[in-house]
Protein backbone atom coordinates (compact mmCIF):
# COMPACT_ATOMS: atom_id res chain seq x y z
CA UNK A 1 0.00 0.00 0.00
CA UNK A 2 1.28 3.52 -0.60
CA UNK A 3 0.60 6.89 -0.48
CA UNK A 4 -0.99 6.87 -3.86
CA UNK A 5 -3.84 3.99 -2.57
CA UNK A 6 -4.96 6.65 0.01
CA UNK A 7 -2.58 5.36 2.70
CA UNK A 8 -1.87 7.93 5.50
CA UNK A 9 1.88 7.52 6.62
CA UNK A 10 2.23 9.39 9.79
CA UNK A 11 5.80 10.37 10.77
CA UNK A 12 5.28 10.13 14.66
CA UNK A 13 4.53 6.06 13.41
CA UNK A 14 8.08 5.92 11.90
CA UNK A 15 11.07 5.37 14.35
CA UNK A 16 13.01 8.63 14.10
CA UNK A 17 17.09 6.51 14.48
CA UNK A 18 17.80 3.05 13.42
CA UNK A 19 20.84 0.60 14.20
CA UNK A 20 22.70 -0.81 10.79
CA UNK A 21 23.90 -4.15 11.57
CA UNK A 22 26.35 -5.69 9.57
CA UNK A 23 27.75 -9.33 9.62
CA UNK A 24 30.63 -10.36 7.20
CA UNK A 25 29.54 -13.86 5.46
CA UNK A 26 32.51 -15.74 4.39
CA UNK A 27 32.33 -16.88 0.75
CA UNK A 28 35.33 -18.48 -0.16
CA UNK A 29 36.29 -20.97 -3.33
CA UNK A 30 32.63 -22.00 -3.22
CA UNK A 31 32.16 -22.30 0.26
CA UNK A 32 29.64 -19.61 2.48
CA UNK A 33 31.09 -19.95 5.73
CA UNK A 34 34.90 -20.85 6.53
CA UNK A 35 36.49 -20.76 10.25
CA UNK A 36 39.23 -19.06 11.06
CA UNK A 37 38.46 -16.17 8.97
CA UNK A 38 40.79 -15.60 6.39
CA UNK A 39 41.33 -12.53 7.47
CA UNK A 40 42.39 -11.14 11.19
CA UNK A 41 39.71 -8.32 10.53
CA UNK A 42 37.98 -6.38 8.26
CA UNK A 43 37.18 -2.76 7.96
CA UNK A 44 33.49 -1.37 6.33
CA UNK A 45 31.90 1.94 5.61
CA UNK A 46 28.43 3.34 6.17
CA UNK A 47 27.01 5.09 2.96
CA UNK A 48 23.51 6.99 3.05
CA UNK A 49 22.49 7.43 -0.32
CA UNK A 50 25.25 5.77 -1.50
CA UNK A 51 27.60 8.48 -0.68
CA UNK A 52 30.39 7.83 2.15
CA UNK A 53 29.38 8.88 5.79
CA UNK A 54 33.00 8.58 6.76
CA UNK A 55 31.82 6.08 9.14
CA UNK A 56 33.60 3.02 9.69
CA UNK A 57 33.21 -0.33 11.68
CA UNK A 58 36.13 -3.10 12.47
CA UNK A 59 34.61 -6.66 12.40
CA UNK A 60 36.76 -9.54 13.69
CA UNK A 61 36.59 -12.38 15.45
CA UNK A 62 36.26 -10.72 18.65
CA UNK A 63 32.72 -9.63 17.50
CA UNK A 64 32.17 -12.45 15.78
CA UNK A 65 32.53 -10.36 12.73
CA UNK A 66 29.53 -8.85 13.89
CA UNK A 67 28.85 -5.06 14.88
CA UNK A 68 26.14 -2.28 14.54
CA UNK A 69 26.60 1.19 13.17
CA UNK A 70 24.26 2.90 16.24
CA UNK A 71 21.59 5.35 16.38
CA UNK A 72 21.26 6.53 12.17
CA UNK A 73 18.30 8.80 10.80
CA UNK A 74 15.65 7.40 9.14
CA UNK A 75 14.82 10.52 7.23
CA UNK A 76 17.04 13.36 6.27
CA UNK A 77 15.40 16.13 4.79
CA UNK A 78 11.70 15.22 4.31
CA UNK A 79 13.65 12.19 2.78
CA UNK A 80 13.99 8.56 3.90
CA UNK A 81 17.40 7.55 4.18
CA UNK A 82 19.27 4.60 1.84
CA UNK A 83 21.81 2.89 4.10
CA UNK A 84 24.52 0.40 2.80
CA UNK A 85 27.62 -1.19 3.56
CA UNK A 86 30.52 -1.43 1.56
CA UNK A 87 34.56 -3.21 2.23
CA UNK A 88 36.91 -1.02 2.72
CA UNK A 89 38.99 -2.37 -0.39
CA UNK A 90 36.64 -3.85 -2.40
CA UNK A 91 36.43 -3.29 -6.39
CA UNK A 92 33.08 -3.86 -7.86
CA UNK A 93 31.48 -6.06 -4.92
CA UNK A 94 34.49 -8.24 -4.60
CA UNK A 95 37.34 -8.09 -1.76
CA UNK A 96 40.06 -10.19 -2.75
CA UNK A 97 43.04 -12.35 -0.74
CA UNK A 98 46.21 -13.75 -2.43
CA UNK A 99 44.11 -13.20 -5.94
CA UNK A 100 41.32 -14.76 -4.68
CA UNK A 101 37.85 -13.46 -4.10
CA UNK A 102 36.48 -13.36 -0.66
Amino acid sequence: MSASDGAVFNSYDMPKKVDIKVKKLWKYAGVRWIFPAPVPSIDVELYNNGVATGRTLTLDETNHFTDAFEEQSVVSGGRPNHYTVKELNETAGTVTLDGQPL
